[in-house]
């Protein structure tokens, strides 16, 4: 092999590692873009909750929130919405589970786990094996 031979692979290779680095970087952040609007619907879902229960005193029904979703931004990226309403009571305390939807990634850093609103309208993230 050349010198100029060498150059060539030697710039071959590096382009292909650029490359590859590059897509791994595009994939985990198109997760945690994904992540992160979901998160953002469901914060816009606990507010429309909030006032709901605000105005009325109990929490909204099925039907409500169904019609709730398309109007939120991201809410494609919610997934299948598991909604609590049947199981909550008067007696119910606020950081009861209202609401949860389970998100799959195949991230290096984003993992999955579930995206939980309580009763208080707090949401948060938390991992596969924290959840039950």
């Amino acid at each position: 092999m050349n010198r100029r031979q060498k150059a060539l692979l030697k710039e071959t290779v590096a382009v292909l590692a650029v490359t590859v680095v590059v897509l791994v970087g595009m994939l985990n952040l198109k997760d945690w873009i994904n992540r992160r609007e979901a998160m953002r619907a469901m914060h816009q879902l606990a507010e429309s909750i909030q006032d709901y229960r605000a105005t009325y005193q109990s929490v909204p029904a099925r039907d409500f929130v169904d019609a709730q979703i398309p109007t939120l931004s991201g809410h494609v990226r919610l997934g299948k919405l598991t909604y609590r309403a049947a199981e909550i009571t008067l007696d119910s305390a606020n950081d009861e589970i209202l609401a949860y939807t389970e998100q799959h990634y195949r991230s290096l850093f984003v993992n999955s786990g579930y995206i939980v609103m309580q009763l208080d309208g707090t949401v948060f993230w938390r991992e596969q094996g924290e959840f039950h």
